[in-house]
């Protein structure tokens, strides 16, 4: 079976964010798309959110396009801090993920770029504890040959 690109750069992304302690607040709690509710935080999960392809190349006998995939790195924190707000813990590891991505803009060259377009942030005290969400946009050109 053939594996997409965007799941082998989802998983390198991955990969990355939780190796030798490099986003070291997520205390090793990197998810692959995982929906599920985490009960310890925080925690990161990396998703792919939507893959867009450009024109082919021209004159290839087997076509290669430029796509682009946009990823969602969502940072979420439910814990009471002992001290500081739980926006500034968010804001801690979005900056360790962001670090650990700015050191490896091409993904171990899976991709020609990995840069960081956006961030939302977005908070909720209506559940309990409370929750604070970074979400970290990511574009990340890379070239495909189906075959």
């Amino acid at each position: 079976m053939a594996v997409h690109p965007r799941k082998t750069i989802r998983e390198k992304i991955v990969s990355i964010l939780s190796a030798g302690g490099v986003v070291p607040s997520a205390g090793g709690r990197i998810y692959d798309s995982r929906v599920q509710v985490v009960e310890t935080a925080p925690f990161v999960i990396v998703r792919v959110v939507s893959d867009e392809p450009e024109e082919p190349f021209i004159g290839l006998s087997i076509p290669t396009y430029n796509r682009v995939l946009t990823v969602e790195i969502d940072v979420v924190d439910t814990e009471r801090p002992s001290s500081g707000t739980l926006a500034g813990n968010a804001d801690d590891v979005a900056r360790e993920v962001e670090i650990a991505l700015q050191g490896n803009i091409t993904l171990d060259n899976l991709a020609l770029s990995c840069l960081l377009q956006n961030t939302i942030l977005e908070e909720s005290g209506e559940v309990d504890p409370p929750a604070y969400l970074v979400q970290l946009i990511y574009q990340v050109r890379y070239e495909d040959t189906v075959s």
